[in-house]
């Protein structure tokens, strides 16, 4: 694989066939089939972390309704112009997601504006819905009392985008040896003593582990489950010249690495409500624990920081992948790890396409729904409505 140019908007064709495995043999997942020629489109995220938009999402995009209503736009000369909210911390992968899936759609609203014709402005705001049910006291339902505001516990599984490199190239830019079980957990510092408890259990100990926590981290030194284990820091890994210590951890203390770090891993831990998506477009078996961690008062009975009717539809979306086992005790894990390690990574599906419900609407149609109402919404709130139906 060729080095990526950091920060680079597009790649030229050559390298994108490189990257995207273009003229691979009829054998290849479709997970990771190369895109048409004419729709190839890299989306960089920060550093090296380069994300495709799949083949799927272009027949899905081309069939949805939002597509028709921007032709209708385009034909009575009304220009769209978007502006992202809330951009930092986890909002930011998702927005550029929105961006990427907004250029197919309407792509010239991300060119130069045109001399003549109407401009509308629309903000895409996205907000985690338990924080605006507690704050706002609202009950919880599935449609937002601002229909404009995209919620992300519907975008995060309507996310498409999937990584194009592969776990050999991964493991030798991050000096991991090739034969290492690699075990990657992603979780909050207050959740330390969960996964001291699901390393105690597995029957068989990785070689290493990369710990990515999503916020308080306890000194490695205070972990008696960890304190004998030499780590190092992802930031530094090329300084010693050297392969990672196996038994050994990998912290890591940067951002945008998430999906070069699932695909170097074996099997995941995703403790908490925290992204459970991003190993399972990585095709990284994971083991999701549901235990009720956080309580948030006005939310209901929540876990972590979703709301249960959510979190509850999120974890179905999962495991109806193939690639996800959840628990909600530590003492399930006895039964759950012989099945974690069973999952083909081969077999395991883009959760983007996975149907909400059975014989129901995929998250990534569901995602587009959304868009459309919260896009309608701002355009129709003039006086008078624009109306184009």
């Amino acid at each position: 694989m060729p080095a990526v140019v950091k920060n680079a908007v597009l790649l030229s064709m050559a390298a994108v066939n490189l990257l995207t495995g273009a003229g691979a043999t009829a054998g290849t997942p479709s997970h990771r089939a190369p895109v048409p020629r004419c729709e190839q489109f890299l989306t960089p995220v920060q550093g090296d972390q380069i994300l495709i938009l799949p083949r799927e999402a272009y027949g899905l995009i081309r069939q949805h309704s939002l597509f028709r209503f921007a032709q209708r736009l385009r034909e009575k000369g009304t220009l769209l112009k978007f502006g992202f909210h809330r951009q930092g911390g986890g909002y930011e992968a998702q927005s550029a997601m929105l961006k990427r899936v907004l250029a197919e759609i309407f792509p010239e609203s991300f060119k130069e504006p045109r001399a003549t014709g109407k401009v509308r402005k629309i903000e895409i705001d996205l907000s985690d819905s338990p924080l605006h049910n507690n704050l706002l006291q609202l009950p919880f339902s599935s449609t937002w009392k601002d229909p404009a505001t995209l919620q992300m516990a519907r975008i995060k599984p309507g996310n498409p985008l999937i990584p194009v490199y592969d776990k050999k190239t991964v493991r030798q830019r991050l000096r991991i040896p090739e034969t290492a079980r690699v075990l990657h957990v992603y979780f909050d510092g207050d959740e330390m003593p969960v996964l001291e408890q699901l390393y105690g259990m597995l029957p068989e100990k990785p070689d290493l582990i990369i710990m990515s926590p999503t916020g308080h981290f306890s000194p490695f030194e205070d972990l008696e489950s960890f304190s004998d284990m030499p780590f190092r820091k992802l930031s530094r890994i090329n300084e010693a010249g050297a392969d990672l210590p196996t038994p050994g951890i990998l912290y890591n203390d940067e951002r945008h690495r998430m999906f070069e770090l699932y695909t170097a891993a074996d099997y995941a831990f995703v403790i908490g409500a925290n992204n459970i998506f991003e190993p399972l477009r990585a095709r990284c078996p994971t083991l999701i624990f549901r235990g009720r961690l956080l309580s948030i008062p006005g939310c209901g009975n929540p876990v972590s920081y979703y709301h249960p009717v959510e979190w509850n539809k999120m974890a179905g979306i999962a495991e109806r992948t193939g690639g996800a086992i959840s628990i909600h005790e530590i003492a399930e894990a006895f039964r759950a790890f012989p099945k974690l390690f069973a999952i083909d990574p081969a077999t395991i599906r883009n959760p983007a396409f996975t149907p909400d419900t059975p014989g129901g609407k995929t998250p990534f149609e569901i995602m587009l729904d959304d868009l459309e109402r919260s896009i309608r919404h701002q355009i129709n709130k003039g006086t008078p409505p624009l109306r184009l139906r």
